[in-house]
């Protein structure tokens, strides 16, 4: 049987050279989860057990993540695994509020962006809305006038269907001229 021993320092510095971001925090735990490195703080951890939700996880599975709160009382968002031929495990903590400020920013930039997309089509829906609306509105004058038999005054218009109806009115008031 051959066997290595490393000095923690070694670990320390593996997990140092990740550049975690300040406030997520990682261990190195061997084959029994008893914590081998640690950042930041790894003193007076090194050589104790791994906290009891991480080994509970770890017992249950490889890979994973879990919500749990560190040794320092943040909460956070650990992700884990676990070397299946040695069974040596890493797990890094994330504090929920470090992964909700970084949602939270394109979050706001994304509710903004609906929100202003949402003005902007009530504005335009506004305004074809006033555009059918007028000459629509511009023909009941003429049905009046048709109904007290009297010749209907059309205004041209642009909108097709609009047009079609000044043009039927017309035809109406000519077809009860001849009627009469």
């Amino acid at each position: 049987r051959l066997e290595m021993v490393v000095a923690p320092k070694r670990f320390v510095a593996v997990l140092d050279q990740q550049r975690l971001l300040t406030g997520w925090t990682a261990v190195i735990l061997d084959r029994k989860g008893v914590v081998v490195a640690r950042v930041p703080s790894s003193d007076g951890l090194v050589g104790q057990p791994a906290s009891d939700a991480l080994l509970s996880e770890l017992k249950q599975r490889s890979l994973g993540s879990f919500r749990t709160r560190t040794r320092e009382g943040a909460d956070v968002v650990a992700g884990f695994t676990r070397s299946a031929s040695h069974g040596w495990s890493v797990a890094i903590g994330v504090p929920e509020s470090i992964l909700n400020a970084r949602l939270r920013n394109p979050l706001a930039l994304s509710a903004t962006a609906a929100l202003l997309l949402l003005v902007a089509g009530l504005a335009l829906a506004g305004a074809i809305g006033r555009r059918i609306a007028r000459p629509v509105q511009a023909l009941v004058a003429p049905a009046l006038a048709v109904g007290r038999g009297d010749a209907p005054t059309i205004a041209p218009t642009a909108l097709k269907e609009a047009a079609d109806v000044g043009a039927a009115l017309q035809r109406a008031h000519e077809l009860l001229r001849e009627r009469d």
